[in-house]
């Protein structure tokens, strides 16, 4: 429901200087587009990190300010609201798009109403169309016979085995600095992700305590950590007059920061180099791969949540349910040995995409993990404790 844009009158007309805050709104005749930039600039910058601050940004001024921006804040209804959905939806604007719209009327409406602009938060009387919950990477009977790629000798192997067992973000991964782990002790502490701008890469802090957490890391991990540090010394030698040190784990080839996105190509390369580049895998998919593996491993789901980082245990549940009660009825001791132990050629076929509608059992996912062991002689001795043999 577009609305008619009126002249607005100077923005000193606007405001006038308060004690409380530092500056008053005219309620009278404050515009949407008026209060969200307000909003904007005294609420939320400096409150969330700086890529939070520019989705929101970005959402007002490309989908809401053109729609309902020249409307009074005090004559905005649910109708309006509704409307702008409607439109955007006709556009062929994403549902997920549309969802975080509505998120982010959602969050100003509610301040507005704190500042006392409005009296009530009109978008929570609409109801915005949600996308389908998109399905979690899992492993099917089909994929179960796909031998996995090797990532064995690849330049970035440490990153996959580490991104698979310690189930941290990508962010979180490429912002890692040798300051960070403990070689001898074999422990990681997160501190800070690594976000990119237009203007380049920035760093945000760990704000909350499940952000700012230590991981106790596997043999096999710090194996592999080991050997990509002196693959590391290696290449700053081969370049030295372009090597810049950032002290990053896992720089790019002159000690920057990776990008994003050259990450995603290397990562769909390494696919496809094992025929799996159909399968809709994404580099995001080895923290579920990891989160899964431990709670089919029956891991307590308090333990998995601290690790992955989340804010409570009740959004680990809201994730990952469908594994929860599968590992209190079957716990397969070998599979989380597996994860522990962080072989990635194990590992990451569990985040293959469910393509058949298959179900595979505990067993047989054992079995076919046994299997791939025992063609690499490196960990032969993985599996010799566990109780009671195999299935």
């Amino acid at each position: 429901m577009p609305a008619r844009s009126r002249k607005s009158p100077k923005s000193s007309e606007r405001l006038s200087p308060i004690s409380d805050g530092g500056l008053a709104f005219d309620a009278e005749n404050l515009t949407v587009a008026e209060y969200l930039k307000r909003w904007l600039a005294d609420s939320v910058r400096g409150s969330v990190t700086r890529g939070t601050f520019e989705r929101y940004e970005q959402i007002s001024r490309i989908h809401i300010l053109p729609v309902i921006g020249g409307v009074e804040l005090k004559n905005l209804t649910p109708a309006y609201l509704q409307g702008l959905y409607r439109a955007k939806r006709d556009q062929g604007i994403g549902l997920r798009t549309i969802e975080y719209t509505h998120t982010t009327l959602s969050k100003a409406l509610k301040q507005a109403v704190k500042w006392q602009l409005v009296s009530r938060n009109v978008a929570e009387a609409v109801t915005a169309p949600r996308p389908r919950k998109r399905e979690m990477l899992t492993l099917d009977r089909e994929a179960s016979k796909t031998p996995p790629f090797d990532s064995e000798g690849d330049r970035l192997e440490a990153l996959y085995v580490l991104a698979v067992t310690a189930g941290l973000r990508q962010g979180e991964l490429l912002g890692l600095r040798w300051a960070d782990i403990d070689l001898e002790a074999g422990t990681l502490t997160i501190k800070r992700s690594l976000w990119y701008e237009k203007d380049g890469p920035y760093y945000t802090e760990g704000k909350r305590d499940h952000s700012r957490r230590r991981v106790e890391l596997g043999a096999s991990t710090m194996a592999a950590i080991k050997a990509h540090r002196k693959r590391q010394n290696q290449e700053r030698l081969a370049y030295a007059g372009l090597w810049e040190d950032h002290d990053l784990i896992f720089p790019d080839e002159n000690g920057h920061p990776i990008r994003a996105r050259n990450l995603a190509r290397r990562f769909h390369k390494l696919l496809k180099r094992a025929g799996l580049e159909d399968l809709g895998l994404t580099f995001h998919g080895l923290r579920h791969t990891c989160a899964t593996l431990m709670l089919l491993g029956d891991v307590p789901v308090k333990v998995v949540s601290e690790r992955l980082g989340h804010a409570d245990v009740a959004l680990t549940l809201r994730v990952y349910l469908m594994y929860y009660p599968a590992c209190k009825r079957t716990p397969p001791t070998a599979l989380m040995r597996c994860c522990c132990e962080g072989l990635f050629s194990v590992l990451l076929p569990i985040a293959v995409k469910l393509r058949s509608g298959g179900t595979l059992s505990v067993a047989r996912l054992l079995f076919f993990s046994e299997q791939l062991f025992a063609q690499n002689p490196a960990f032969a001795g993985v599996f010799t404790d566990v109780p009671g043999g195999w299935p």
